[in-house]
């Protein structure tokens, strides 16, 4: 018997608009980000940038860093 998966096994998006819905999200939060760095502290910043997109940002997220 074969099932179907309804889900993305990396993330656990249930469909295609919940991935573009989580992705929209991550550019949202990147762009917050990258202005916040137009103010100081652009160095730090750039770590935190890296780190997120690195490690917490699943690999199916168009911003992730593998």
């Amino acid at each position: 018997m074969e099932t179907k998966q309804d889900f993305c096994v990396t993330c656990g998006a249930a469909s295609e608009e919940d991935h573009q819905s989580y992705w929209a999200e991550s550019m949202a939060n990147y762009l917050i980000l990258l202005r916040a760095k137009e103010y100081g502290y652009a160095e730090s910043l750039d770590l935190i940038i890296e780190a997120w997109r690195t490690h917490a940002l699943p690999t199916c997220d168009p911003l992730a860093i593998d």
